[in-house]
Parts: structure tokens; C-alpha cells; sequence
């Protein structure tokens, strides 16, 4: 799992990029993100552009926090986690 640290007050636009092993040709739908942490939860919609998912998080306060974000290619839905720490 990949982990990001961040300051308090920070707001960052994660993107995640999608590779499918022996092809280039796939379409990423319904692109969806959860962040949990803090006592808290928000969520939104991934900015979906070619093989990349962009989202903009700003944590509220310190700790701990797990971005989910769930998308589908094809059949499959998908979903990947960061983990982010956030500190004074």
C-alpha cells in the first residue's frame, strides 16, 4: 500500500495511474473515492482523465487517514488504497 505524508492545512491532488499488463487499449468508468480518518469520512467523484485518477483531498485534522478509490474497467470494479499521514 502506498503512503503519503501530508501537513496540516495541505489540500493535494492525488492522481493514481492505471496500467493493465499487455494492453493499452482500456476506458476507466465510474470513478468514485472514500476518505476515512480523523473521525471523519468524505468522499466524491475521481477526476477520470486517460489512464489517470485525480483526486483533491484536504485532511481536517492529524492522524491517519485511508483514501479508497474504487473504479471499473471493463467487467471489473477495482479498487486501490492510500494510505495518508497527516501531521503539525
Amino acid at each position: 500500500m502506498q503512503e503519503i505524508r501530508m501537513l496540516l492545512g495541505e489540500r493535494r491532488r492525488l492522481t493514481l495511474q492505471v496500467t493493465i499488463r499487455d494492453s493499452d487499449a482500456f476506458t476507466i468508468r465510474d470513478g468514485t473515492w472514500l476518505l476515512e480518518g480523523g473521525g471523519t469520512s468524505e468522499e466524491g467523484v475521481v477526476e477520470i482523465v486517460d489512464h489517470d485518477l485525480r483526486v483533491e483531498v484536504e485532511p481536517k485534522s492529524t492522524g491517519l487517514y485511508q483514501l479508497t478509490v474504487t473504479f471499473s474497467v471493463g467487467t471489473e470494479i477495482i479498487k486501490k488504497r492510500v494510505s495518508i499521514q497527516v501531521g503539525k
